[in-house]
């Protein structure tokens, strides 16, 4: 599975598991938000059953009160409260059955309400023999066991129903209870499967991560294996011009010591000979560093050092094509923390690019080194056919090529995307179709 893969895989994940964090927290809004509600309704409930309550055990003492105490003292006042709370214990009364009409109707609301209407006519007809001064008689009245009788009969239904809303009080609360328990196990079910799955997904994704730092380093590799492969026949000439002049020293040196000459050796011809030797020897360190994978290890590096072991690699081909090589280095070049052999295979990608670019009857690139700020920029710049521009959007995408299959594979570029974005840098491209691309990366300068 290649890197776009996995990388598409771990944004699906990611997202999902973000999708499905949202709706289960979404859930648990709406479960929080309607029992607050039930809470809220409820809790008015009780509020308003508890004053009723109180309302009605209060009022209906009052009106007693006033009436016995109006045939006790006489004084009208008395009628006048009286009249003052009677339609207030009515409207109360009337709130609490209309909080639960069916319930009042089962309890014998019939009964009730005749043995209200009674009382409210007797002692009506005490405050009318009072004002006549006919104390005695309402007295009988409001005394008699008849009086009584009705009182205990509306008192008891009232009882009955003030037991009943408080009954229904308690029903709520204990719902509301137990709909918080559910409530709370349900969210803390909610919690513990989304740590579990984001465990789960931190951990896939760390492991997707590590994967494709692999096969990143794989890719990378390889594009080195192709661009030495490309770089062969190059170095088989480069190794036969100086093993020629060694073969030709040591073959004089045998003529010499065959005439019994050896005291007029040329000690020249044996330094000609290491001076060889020592040839071979870079471009073989050259290329050995630069096949060995990468160490990911950052260090303080000289750019144009850089620059110029990459030049020295590829200066052979470039001479065989007729391509000239312009240096334009700023100097005074701080140094800069970055994996040395990655830098260099972005500099042998971007200069191979180049030489690619050129036409068969030669050119000309120029590699241009800044400084800007806290940064540097380094750039390389073709004579060649340049890119079109419905192209240029898709330059660094993986294995996607210009060459053709037979030249590349379509991972170079790629790679020195990866490679610069790794080292937080950027990398662009500029082109003038049919006058040649310039190809620029920044760097930034480790203080």
């Amino acid at each position: 599975m290649d890197n776009s893969i996995k990388y598409n895989r771990k944004i699906v994940l990611f997202s999902s598991s973000v999708v499905m964090t949202c709706v289960l927290l979404i859930v648990v809004w709406v479960i929080l938000y309607k029992n607050y509600g039930f809470s809220k309704k409820t809790q008015k409930f009780i509020s308003k059953v508890e004053k009723l309550n109180g309302e009605i055990v209060h009022m209906d003492e009052v009106l007693t009160m006033s009436a016995r105490m109006a045939v006790a003292s006489g004084n009208v006042m008395w009628e006048k409260r009286y009249l003052d709370f009677e339609p207030k214990l009515e409207k109360s009364i009337t709130e609490a059955i209309q909080l639960m009409p069916d319930e009042y109707k089962k309890l014998g609301a019939s009964q009730t309400d005749a043995a209200n209407i009674k009382l409210v006519e007797m002692e009506r007809k005490a405050f009318g023999l009072v004002r006549r001064g006919e104390a005695n008689a309402a007295h009988a009245i409001l005394y008699s066991a008849e009086y009584k009788d009705q009182k205990q009969i509306y008192k008891d239904g009232i009882d009955k129903f003030v037991n009943l809303l408080n009954g229904q009080v308690e029903t709520k609360t204990k719902r509301i209870e137990k709909r918080l328990y559910i409530s709370l196990a349900f969210i803390f079910g909610v919690v513990v499967f989304l740590i579990i799955c984001w465990l789960i997904v931190l951990r896939t994704i760390n492991k997707w991560d590590k994967e494709i730092k692999i096969l990143h380093e794989k890719e990378l590799h390889s594009e080195k294996l192709a661009s030495i492969g490309k770089l062969s026949a190059t170095f088989a000439h480069e190794f036969n011009s100086p093993l020629q002049g060694v073969l030709y020293v040591l073959e004089m040196t045998v003529e010499k010591c065959a005439n019994n000459k050896r005291e007029e050796i040329d000690k020249e011809f044996v330094k000609m000979a290491v001076k060889e030797c020592d040839r071979m020897a870079g471009l073989v360190r050259h290329l050995k560093d630069f096949h060995r994978p990468s160490t990911n290890v950052a260090t303080l590096m000289d750019i144009h050092e850089v620059i110029e072991d990459v030049i020295l690699l590829m200066n052979k081909r470039l001479q065989d094509r007729g391509v000239a090589l312009k240096r334009k280095f700023e100097a005074g070049f701080p140094l800069i923390n970055a994996v040395e052999d990655q830098i260099k295979q972005v500099m042998f990608n971007l200069i191979q690019n180049a030489e690619e670019a050129i036409p068969d009857e030669g050119g000309k690139i120029t590699i241009i080194t800044k400084r800007s700020d806290s940064n540097i920029k380094v750039s390389i710049k073709d004579t060649g056919g340049g890119i079109p521009d419905d192209k240029l959007p898709l330059i660094f995408e993986p294995f996607f090529t210009t060459k053709g299959a037979v030249k590349g594979t379509g991972l170079g570029l790629s790679v020195c995307h990866g490679i610069i974005k790794m080292h937080g840098g950027d990398i662009s491209v500029d082109s003038n179709l049919g006058k040649g691309a310039t190809f620029s990366f920044v760097l930034p300068v480790n203080s």
